[in-house]
């Protein structure tokens, strides 16, 4: 299943990880790009 997450704070990256631990394709959206290059390093 696809699923969007919008949201980079603990609750987005919980719920993310969450779906990508049963195999979901998940996208996450923020306000703040730094915050999702940050979780990527």
């Amino acid at each position: 299943m696809k699923i969007g997450v919008i949201g980079s704070g603990d609750v987005g990256k919980t719920l993310a990880s969450g779906f990508l631990k049963y195999n979901h394709q998940v996208m996450l959206g923020s306000r703040t790009p730094t915050k999702l290059l940050e979780m990527m390093a």
